[in-house]
C-alpha cells in the first residue's frame, strides 16, 4: 500500500477506479473475511477522500500520512465490525478516520 496521492494500492497507477468496482460495504464485508484484493479496492476507491478529510483536520501533511496509514490499518483489522444496518460503509471509515484525526490533534 501506498499513500493516498502516490501509485493505487493495487498497482494501477494513473487509472482510475473504474464505475464496476464493487461498493464499499462488499468490499468491507470481503476484507472482514481477509480478502486483500477487496481491502485495495477499497483503499483505491476511499483513499483521497480519507487523506483530505484527515488533512483538513490535522493541518499537516507529515501528519495527515501518518493517520491515513493508522486508519487503514484499523479498518484492515475491523473491518469485520462493520454493521451495514448502521450507516454507509464510507461513513463508517471517515468517522474513524475523523475520530483518529480530532485525537491526535487533541494530544
Amino acid at each position: 500500500m501506498v499513500a493516498p496521492w502516490g501509485v493505487p494500492a493495487s498497482g494501477r497507477a494513473g487509472v482510475p477506479v473504474s464505475a464496476g468496482t464493487a461498493n464499499p460495504a462488499e468490499l468491507l464485508r470481503r476484507s472482514g473475511r481477509g480478502d486483500e484484493t477487496a481491502f485495495a479496492e477499497l483503499y483505491d476507491a476511499t483513499a483521497r477522500s480519507l487523506y483530505g478529510l484527515v488533512l483538513s483536520v490535522a493541518r499537516d501533511v507529515a501528519l495527515a500520512e501518518e493517520l491515513t496509514q493508522e486508519v487503514y490499518l484499523h479498518v484492515w483489522r475491523h473491518s469485520a465490525r462493520f454493521d451495514p444496518d448502521r450507516g454507509s460503509a464510507l461513513g463508517w471509515i471517515m468517522k474513524i478516520a475523523h475520530r483518529a484525526a480530532v485525537e491526535r490533534v487533541r494530544d
